[in-house]
C-alpha cells in the first residue's frame, strides 16, 4: 500500500517487486488517492469497479512528515510516483483521477498541474470525487455551527494505526488551510477572446455525495456537512460547471465504505461515474 508506484486494488495487489503497472488501452483505469486519514485501505472494500483500479496511499503515513509544500507538493509527488509505474511504451496513457473527501482535492490539484505543464505521457479523463466537499465555497446564510464528529474506531483497530491515522488528519487540516483552489481557462479565454496564454480548462468531475449527515454529540453540524444540502457540496460556487453530474448514495461521509449497502451503492456510483467520463455525452 505505501510503495513507490501505486498500488493495484483491482485486480489483486502486485507483486512487491514489480516496477510498472499494468495498463489497459481500452479501459481508462482509475486511480484513487488516499483520504485524509493518509490510507487507501476503504477503496479494497469496494466491490467490481470493472475496470484497473489503483491506489496511492500517503507515503508519508508511517513517518508522520509533513508536507510543507502542502497539497501542490503531494500531487507533484503522486504524480512522478504514477509516471514511475507507467509501462514503458510510446503514446499518452489515459486515466481516471478520483478520491474519497481530501482525494478528491489532491486529484483535482494533480489534474490541474498535469495539465499546466501539457504533460505528454499522462491524459486526464476526468476526476471522480467521493463526497469531496468544496473546502472554500461560502457559507450558508444562516452559517450552521460546525462541531466536531465523533471517531468510530473499529474494535481491532491498533492504538499505533489510530495515532498514524489522527497525525495524517491533523496534518491534512493544515495543508487545507493553505490550498488555493486551482485557476482554470474562465469562458472569454476559451472561447479566444484573451490574448494571454492561459491554463488549460479543468476535465469533468462526477461528484458522489452522501445524502446523511456525520453524527454529532452537541447542536451543529460536522464540518464536512456544512454544504450538505448543496447537490453539488459547494463546488459549483468555485467554477459553475465543474460537476457534470452528482450522484447521490445512502450513508454519510464516514460510513460509506463500512456496510454492504453503503459498499454496494458506492461501487455502483463509481461505476457509473468512470463509464460517464469515458463517454462525455453521457455525463
Amino acid at each position: 500500500m505505501f510503495g513507490n508506484i501505486p498500488s493495484a486494488i483491482q485486480p489483486p495487489a502486485l507483486p512487491e517487486d514489480a516496477s510498472t503497472l499494468s495498463w489497459d488501452e481500452k479501459v481508462t483505469p482509475l486511480l484513487l488517492i488516499h483520504d485524509g486519514g493518509g490510507t487507501t485501505f476503504s477503496y479494497y472494500c469496494l466491490g467490481n469497479i470493472g475496470r484497473l483500479v489503483y491506489g496511492i496511499a500517503n507515503p508519508r503515513y508511517h513517518s508522520g512528515a509533513a508536507w510543507e509544500g502542502g497539497i501542490p507538493e503531494m500531487a507533484r509527488h503522486y504524480i512522478g510516483m504514477l509516471k514511475l509505474g507507467l509501462p514503458r511504451s510510446d503514446g499518452t496513457k489515459r486515466v481516471i483521477l478520483g478520491g474519497w473527501s481530501l482525494g478528491g482535492m489532491i486529484a483535482l490539484e494533480m489534474a490541474r498541474q498535469l495539465a499546466a505543464n501539457k504533460d505528454a505521457s499522462l491524459s486526464v479523463v476526468g476526476v471522480v470525487m467521493i463526497d469531496t466537499p468544496c473546502p472554500f465555497a461560502p457559507l450558508p446564510i444562516p452559517a450552521p455551527r460546525v462541531v466536531q464528529h465523533v471517531v468510530e474506531w473499529g474494535p481491532l483497530t491498533r492504538e499505533d494505526t489510530k495515532r498514524k491515522v489522527q497525525r495524517c488528519f491533523a496534518d491534512a487540516l493544515r495543508v487545507l488551510g493553505q490550498w488555493t483552489l486551482p485557476e482554470w481557462a474562465d469562458a472569454a479565454q476559451q472561447d479566444g477572446r484573451c490574448e494571454k496564454e492561459v491554463p488549460h480548462p479543468p476535465p469533468p468531475v462526477v461528484l458522489i455525495r452522501a445524502t446523511g449527515m456525520v453524527p454529532v454529540v452537541e447542536p451543529g453540524v460536522a464540518r464536512v456537512d456544512i454544504h450538505r444540502s448543496d447537490p453539488q457540496l459547494g463546488w459549483g460556487r468555485y467554477r459553475k460547471h465543474l460537476v457534470r453530474r452528482a450522484i447521490d448514495v445512502p450513508g454519510n461521509h464516514y460510513n460509506l465504505f463500512q456496510t454492504e449497502e453503503t459498499l454496494e451503492t458506492v461501487t455502483k456510483a463509481i461505476q457509473q461515474a468512470c463509464a460517464g467520463l469515458e463517454d462525455i455525452g453521457g455525463v
